[in-house]
């Protein structure tokens, strides 16, 4: 239930994604854009230390995020852009049930040139949602975040934490 996935989302630490209770984060995760008018968000995560990826810390951090964001925050998809070249990134993604939507051409300049994009989406099922689609919480205007933002304030039936309204 919710209050599971709640437990599970502060061992991540708000955010950071950690080896076990007590140890540094190996890594972040975000999710960004939040659009609560058309139940979205994008989602980045980033494993710093190459001594920590492989260890299936991304992917148990990515399940414990996608069902909180359909049974609490009741959105419908997640979205994420990643580096054509990314692969361990795009298997990470696909593995979690986010497909291919998209290809951005020539998106990133890196040092060895233009590099694509590629767009992912993973609809979210709404089985288990507090908010079905007919009964999604009143938003009033749609208001779009930045993950640059801090702190937190209240307003309205939201509370923004880091630029995530969280009902």
């Amino acid at each position: 239930g919710a209050s599971t996935l709640a437990g599970e989302l502060r061992a991540l630490a708000g955010g950071s994604v950690k080896q076990a209770a007590g140890l540094p984060p190996v890594g972040a995760l975000d999710l960004f854009e939040f659009d609560p008018q058309h139940r979205r968000a994008g989602i980045g995560i980033l494993i710093h230390d190459p001594a920590h990826r492989g260890k299936g810390f991304a992917a148990d951090a990515l399940d414990v995020v996608c069902r909180y964001a359909r049974t609490v925050l009741g959105l419908h998809q997640l979205w994420c852009n990643v580096g054509a070249d990314n692969t361990a990134s795009l298997a990470l993604f696909r593995r979690a049930g986010f497909a291919e939507t998209g290809r951005k051409r020539e998106w990133q300049w890196t040092p060895d040139g233009f590099r694509d994009e590629i767009m992912m989406q993973k609809i979210l099922s709404d089985e288990g949602c507090p908010h079905p689609p007919d009964r999604h919480p009143p938003t009033g205007p749609a208001r779009t975040s930045s993950s640059a933002e801090s702190g937190s304030s209240r307003s309205g039936p939201f509370r923004t934490y880091h630029g995530t309204r969280i009902p």
